[in-house]
This record gives C-alpha cells, sequence and structure tokens, in this order.
C-alpha cells in the first residue's frame, strides 16, 4: 500500500525543529533565495512571537509554534520533542517570542501532549509531530497574546 506523501507537514516541523527560520518563511513574502541549508534568525517582532522554544528543567532544547484551535491553547512541535512525556507535561514549558535568553511574553506550562501513534509506536518519522495544549495564565490564552502561526496564504 502506497503512503501519502506528506511533504508540507515535513517541512513545517523540520522549520520549526531547527530553531530558526529563513527570513523569507518568517515573513510570508519571496526574497532571494539563501543558498541551501542556510537560515538566518527572524528578527525580533511581534509577528514572529508565535514562534518560541520549549523548555524543561531550565534549558530550552525544541521548537515550537502556535496554531489556531477552537481552545485558543494549542502548539505543535516535533513528537520527538514530546515523546516520553505521556499526556501530562513533564514539567515543560513553551516561551514564546525566545531570543537570547529573553521571554518577552513569559513561560507558558504545558499542560497536555498529543502524540499520534504513528511516532508512540513505531517512530514513524512521516509521524514526527505532535501537538500541545498550555495553560491559560491569568485567564489569558495563548493564541490571543501572540496570535498564530498560518499554513496557508492569508492565515497568521
Amino acid at each position: 500500500m502506497k503512503r501519502p506523501i506528506r511533504l508540507p507537514l515535513l517541512v513545517a516541523v523540520a522549520l520549526l525543529a531547527t530553531g530558526s527560520v529563513p527570513v523569507a518563511v518568517a515573513h510570508g513574502r519571496v526574497r532571494t533565495p539563501e543558498p541551501l541549508g542556510v537560515t538566518t534568525t527572524a528578527p525580533v517582532s511581534a509577528e514572529n512571537a508565535r514562534v518560541g522554544v520549549l523548555v524543561r528543567g531550565g534549558a530550552h532544547y525544541c521548537t515550537a509554534s502556535v496554531v489556531h484551535s477552537e481552545g485558543r491553547d494549542l502548539i505543535v512541535t516535533a513528537a520527538h520533542c514530546l515523546t516520553g512525556s505521556g499526556s501530562g507535561s513533564g514539567g515543560i514549558e513553551f516561551v514564546p517570542g525566545y531570543r537570547d535568553g529573553r521571554a518577552p511574553y513569559g513561560k507558558w506550562a504545558v499542560a497536555r501532549t498529543y502524540v499520534g501513534d504513528g511516532w508512540q509506536g513505531r517512530q514513524d518519522e512521516d509521524s514526527d509531530v505532535a501537538f500541545a495544549r498550555v495553560a491559560s495564565r491569568g485567564g489569558e490564552e495563548i493564541e490571543d497574546v501572540v496570535g498564530v502561526t498560518g499554513w496557508l496564504p492569508g492565515e497568521g
């Protein structure tokens, strides 16, 4: 049985996992292409605040991005970043807009993680994507504070 190709999803996860994105991608506009494999750190801006890092025990180890959800509290990351954390947070925090050791939007506790069976069961690299819900802070949801990453033109 032939498996469907999920190239756009894999590209998005790969960009999240690198910790930086090409400037053109970060701003949703086409620029002169960078040489393959070269990325630059996206500039600090409210537009880029929706991308941040996952922190456990004070050290950041993966990136994640806020995506739209009904609860306005969802982030996406690579499944290997959440493996072993089960359905709880395991002390993970999301720090949107993280740059140079600064957390301009604070730290948000990860309340629940969602890792698919394709990764949990057999670590299928085509399934290396996961979602997590972050707890509200002071009655605010993460999406309301930093916005969302748009996956289609015009979103975000």
